[in-house]
Order: structure tokens, then C-alpha cells, then sequence
């Protein structure tokens, strides 16, 4: 899956409040994101 795929995935599944934690970073890691990075941002509403 491309690049622009897998975010729209980590988006995704960001909306749902059934995702674990450990898919979020599942997903950020297949980005060449830092998950940790991804879950503070998003529960502190970082843009």
C-alpha cells in the first residue's frame, strides 16, 4: 500500500474509538511515524 494510503488508514482509525493503542502505532510505525508522537498530538487536539 502506498505512502498516502497508509495515512489515510492512521486518519481513519483515529476516528474510531474502538482502535487500540496498538493498532495506532501498528499503523504509525508502517508510516515512518513515532506512534507515541501520533496519540499525544491527537489527544492534546494538535493539528
Amino acid at each position: 500500500m502506498s505512502q498516502a494510503g497508509l495515512l489515510l488508514l492512521l486518519w481513519d482509525a483515529l476516528q474510531h474509538r474502538k482502535t487500540t493503542f496498538g493498532q495506532v502505532l501498528d499503523l504509525s510505525a508502517a508510516c515512518g511515524l513515532d506512534g507515541r508522537r501520533v496519540l499525544a498530538d491527537h489527544f492534546r487536539g494538535v493539528a
